[in-house]
């Protein structure tokens, strides 16, 4: 599936705690502090029994990790508290302490996105939860099997991934290499694709398997229904709508230096 990018990146290599504030203190006094508290108060993913928790600083952790650069985005009750940006990636423009305006590659948080998208298409009637998608399906058709015989994919075990399908993930594509279409990805076609073909493995709806194959399906489907691109449909329908405007689908992101990081002079909403 195609990478999505997000303003805001989650730290995934450690957990955050955080200190409780007087609520009597001014807000200016309670973010500072939850600050701080996030700053200095991180600790190992996985604590065991008996263990004494660890307490890092961020400024240590991404030295040990060479991270030239982390932005912190903390939602506090559904509301966004709070953004800031440590360090500085190569091709920005200045290393300004609370620029949180560089685009990160979000991975695999683009299923839930793409989630959205889909059951938006479900609350219409353009799709059904649990039809056979090889009805809404034109491009390319879910390969049967005898896994497919007695039970079929639909989308919600492809959401759920519990459909059956291959591929857990994908490498993808450096950016001096040609991009396979989305059927040449789904069929494994060389030497474009680098990946194996998606197909059925196990009986649909008989156990849980991660499978980033079976988000690139409903990428597809999302396609075939709409008969329109991916990354326009999710822009219109999604991201524009929700005020992800500094987020996108689209891979046509600028130069190399910037594939990791892109920096843009508008304001976040």
């Amino acid at each position: 599936m195609k990478k999505f990018y997000i303003t805001l990146i989650i730290l995934n290599f450690f957990t955050i705690s955080f200190l409780n504030a007087k609520a009597s203190k001014p807000k200016h006094d309670t973010e500072a502090a939850s600050i701080k508290a996030v700053e200095n108060g991180l600790r190992d993913t996985v604590i065991l029994g008996g263990e004494k928790p660890s307490h890092m600083n961020i400024f240590d952790r991404m030295k040990h990790y060479g991270a030239p650069a982390v932005s912190i985005a903390v939602i506090d009750k559904g509301k966004m508290a709070w953004a800031k940006r440590y360090g500085k990636i190569k091709g920005s423009p200045d290393s300004k302490t609370g620029d949180t305006l560089p685009l990160f590659q979000a991975a695999s948080v683009s299923k839930s996105i793409t989630a959205v998208g889909a059951l938006l298409l479900v609350q219409q009637g353009k799709l059904s939860l649990d039809k056979d998608v090889n009805i809404y399906l034109k491009s390319w058709k879910v390969p049967e099997n005898k896994f497919t015989v007695g039970q079929k994919v639909t989308l919600r075990r492809l959401l759920s991934h519990s459909a059956g399908t291959s591929v857990g993930g994908f490498n993808g594509y450096s950016v001096d290499q040609k991009i396979p279409s989305l059927v040449e990805i789904l069929k494994g076609e060389k030497p474009l694709a680098n990946s194996e073909p998606v197909s059925v493995i196990y009986e649909p709806g008989s156990k849980h398997q991660y499978s980033g194959g079976g988000t690139t399906i409903v990428q597809l489907l999302i396609e075939d229904v709409t008969g329109e691109k991916f990354d326009m449909w999710m822009k219109r329908n999604v991201l524009d709508p929700f005020g992800m405007r500094e987020s996108t689908f689209s891979q046509s992101l600028g130069s190399p230096e910037n594939q990791h990081a892109v920096y843009v002079e508008r304001q976040i909403y």
